[in-house]
């Protein structure tokens, strides 16, 4: 954070952004949006941001999973053969709970279609 006000006080103090970027070793494109987000949200913006993106790509939303582990549990419940995956073949009055094919979870609400 200190590098970055540092960065951001020597462009308030009237430095071209091609000259403080080149001596702080970054793009126009990062200083640029370094400054801008110091004018929209101000010393705040110049901490650390997480990595961490904001949606996974397989992740499953919350109804969904827990209407495959309702039906994964009945499975296993049952003699149907198949141990820890959902398989759509099993009997169902709930036409939203048939599918023809199966669902894995790796642990984080993630899921992979098993065709």
């Amino acid at each position: 954070m200190d590098e970055r006000l540092r960065f951001v006080a020597r462009l308030l103090d009237g430095e071209a952004m091609s000259e403080v970027c080149r001596a702080y070793g970054i793009s126009r494109k990062t200083g640029y949006k370094i400054f801008e987000r110091y004018k929209e949200h101000g010393l705040e913006a110049l901490t650390d941001r997480s990595r961490r993106p904001v949606r996974y790509a397989n992740q499953l939303p919350r109804q969904i999973e827990s209407l495959i582990v309702a039906a994964d549990t009945r499975q296993q419940a049952s003699s149907f053969p198949g141990g820890h995956a959902f398989s759509g073949h099993t009997e169902s009055k709930n036409p939203v709970e048939f599918r023809p094919w199966s669902y894995e979870f790796d642990g984080n609400r993630n899921a992979r279609a098993m065709w």
